[in-house]
């Protein structure tokens, strides 16, 4: 097993922590996970999503085969499938990869895009999220980029 310290980006399809071990770092919370084999190749700050309830663990960022209630953090580093890394569950996050609507606004709740794999979409401030809440944009979405500065609250951690 390496050191808990390497780069949060860095991924491998060899193990190496512990399937679930959480990190905390500057008010943020990282979860270690493996990407399903099935799954597509996971984007960097990409959303991904429990692939089974039955390890939550096993994440993909294939929405046909999950469901976006099922939201489970952002991909820190590119994950290829099979592999295995690290996802953000909590805390500011700079660029999470939005649907390209470009119709995200400071304060709408983010949530798995319900169509398009490993992306978010919002639902504007004042209404109702129509899933799970990947958590809060804190800009405006960057149009050119398909990226939006968010606050995550899926999973804070101890």
């Amino acid at each position: 097993m390496s050191n808990i310290f390497d780069e949060l980006t860095a991924t491998g399809t060899a193990q190496k922590f512990t399937l679930g071990l959480t990190r905390r770092a500057g008010g943020r919370n990282f979860v270690y996970v493996q990407l399903s084999a099935s799954a597509q190749n996971a984007a960097a700050d990409g959303t991904v999503l429990y692939g089974t309830l039955a390890d939550p663990n096993v994440v993909t960022d294939d929405i046909s085969a999950t469901h976006p209630n099922l939201a489970r953090g952002v991909a820190i580093g590119a994950l290829p499938k099979g592999a295995f890394g690290w996802i953000q569950t909590w805390g500011a996050h700079p660029a999470v990869r939005t649907d390209g609507g470009d119709d995200i606004a400071t304060g709408d709740a983010i949530i798995g895009d319900p169509s398009a794999d490993g992306v978010c979409d919002s639902v504007p401030a004042g209404t109702a999220p129509t899933h799970k809440t990947l958590g809060f944009a804190t800009a405006a979405d960057a149009n050119s980029a398909n990226t939006v500065a968010a606050y995550l609250t899926l999973e804070k951690g101890d």
